[in-house]
């Protein structure tokens, strides 16, 4: 079975004031819902940008009432001038029309000035009078001009079956690392996915980890050693002090208990070690691997309520040695909802957080510094609150630092946009400031809590196996242009507060 992608090119217009400052906000028209997934930051100051696209469309024989097409985007240094490469997916060889949803999981930079991405796609098509629905894996690699250099595709035909690349990363022989899940093979429901791929994408090793639940990995850095920390979920383990979830866990339609799953691999994938942190339904989103081997989890947990009060979901940030004792597990409770969804390393003791706050139902995009002891230093949100007559949803999803220090972030805002749900890019000061911008501002710091050493829940089995794979082929084609607001400039014409 043979597929291609069409990689199609999207200008820009601009609009809005024309005075330019060097901290700015602006939002980016596109397809229907934006998410954004990595960001970059390239040659003379500009931004790459990666994400998927939600369409709302009318239901068909071949479609869902929702699909995700992906994007790559490229800004300049004063967010002005913007490119979009859009990744549209067509069957070759089905005998109707197809239908393929991508989503871009991951973007990275590779050392010939490249850009390496992972993803996992769903296909839809008619062949021979009947209707197949496979779900596959992909990796892309492109050239600094963004040209295909070669594609690799992974899966099979068996719809019951589906594989996933969540994350990829160049390693230091010019390989990569690519990590996700698959139900194809292994122990379990679905098991953790690692492959290790040379220069031109062919597969050296692939292994599954896992037990007779389910597993997924969505996190991997490669270590000074030249192996791997690979981070994600698993629920192959009896909770030690949830018996009431475990329950739960076994009745159709309710959530698996699932806890944060930390494995430790040498150069060929073989285990040295593995963790089990957090609580029950804690969610890892982002990791940090420290020069010395440290490594830092950020993401969300499910909060305790005090008696006659609702749940909250919290921030949480893990640090774990090179060995794999914890040094600390950190929760911080608010009022208000609150979850991180991408973490940095900052300098040689600092680290940065973007995530989202909400409360009451109005999100704003949250930006936090961590001190190297895992305390907040500053906390600052942007948000809009109502805009005609509609609260305004900021969400924030990834980080990144320039040269200069500055701060950019990158996420989604549903109305102070050209359209509804547009991408949101901000470039602040290097304490997440724009002056004479009251949409940013700083946010007391919330109080935190130590979970102390929580009860290490291990793994029922481990085994390890391989995933087949199958080759696509790529096109690129031109598409039409979309609009650039700048927020702030615009504000007093939007927000009705």
């Amino acid at each position: 079975m043979r597929k291609a992608f069409i990689v199609s090119l999207l200008f820009c217009t601009i609009f809005g004031a024309s005075h330019l400052q060097a901290q700015w906000a602006k939002a980016y028209s596109g397809l229907q819902e934006e998410n954004p997934t990595a960001v970059l930051l390239i040659e003379e100051g500009k931004l790459l940008v990666a994400g998927f696209s939600i369409l709302k469309t009318a239901p068909t024989f071949y479609t869902l009432e929702l699909e995700h097409q992906s994007w790559f985007m490229q800004l300049s240094e004063d967010g002005n001038a913007a490119e979009r490469h859009m990744l549209d997916s067509e069957k070759i060889g089905a005998d109707s029309k197809s239908s393929i949803q991508e989503w871009v999981r991951s973007l990275r930079p590779t050392e010939d000035g490249g850009y390496i991405l992972a993803g996992n796609l769903e296909t839809g098509w008619s062949e021979g009078g009947l209707i197949n629905y496979t779900k596959w894996a992909f990796l892309l690699k492109l050239s600094s001009e963004f040209q295909i250099e070669w594609q690799r595709f992974f899966g099979n035909d068996d719809p019951t079956t589906a594989e996933k690349a969540l994350a990829v990363e160049p390693t230091d022989d010019g390989g990569y690392i690519a990590v996700g899940s698959t139900s194809s093979f292994g122990m379990g429901d679905r098991d953790v996915w690692v492959m290790k791929l040379d220069s031109a994408g062919q597969v050296i090793w692939q292994k599954a980890y896992g037990g007779e639940g389910r597993e997924e990995a969505h996190l991997v850095r490669q270590t000074p050693d030249g192996g791997f920390m690979v981070v994600g979920y698993a629920t192959s383990f009896q909770p030690e002090t949830d018996p009431q979830d475990a329950e739960m866990a076994e009745e159709p339609g309710l959530p698996e208990a699932s806890r944060i799953w930390v494995l430790r691999l040498n150069p060929e994938g073989a285990l040295i070690w593995q963790q089990v942190c957090g609580r029950d339904h804690d969610l890892a989103s982002s990791m940090v691997l420290t020069p010395e081997g440290a490594v830092w989890i950020g993401g969300s947990t499910e909060g305790e309520p005090e008696e006659g009060q609702e749940s909250h979901r919290n921030i949480f940030l893990f640090k774990l040695s090179e060995e794999g004792d914890i040094a600390f597990q950190r929760t911080f409770v608010n009022e208000s909802d609150a979850w991180l969804t991408h973490l940095i390393q900052r300098g040689e003791n600092k680290f940065l957080a973007v995530g989202t706050r909400e409360l009451e139902g109005d999100k704003d995009l949250l930006l936090i510094q961590f001190s190297d002891t895992g305390h907040i230093d500053w906390m600052q949100i942007f948000g809009a609150g109502e805009v005609d007559g509609e609260i305004s949803q900021e969400t924030g999803a990834v980080v990144a630092v320039t040269e200069k220090d500055e701060i950019m972030v990158v996420g989604n805002t549903s109305r102070l946009g050209p359209q509804e749900d547009d991408l949101l890019v901000l470039r602040l000061t290097p304490d997440g400031r724009i002056p004479n911008c009251d949409l940013m501002r700083p946010l007391e710091r919330y109080p935190f809590k130590d979970l102390g050493t929580l009860p290490i829940a291990t793994l029922v089995e481990f085994t390890a196996s391989e995933v087949g794979i199958a080759e696509i082929e790529f096109k690129v084609n031109p598409s039409s242009t979309g609009m650039v607001r700048d927020v702030c400039q615009a504000k007093k014409n939007l927000l009705r507060r």
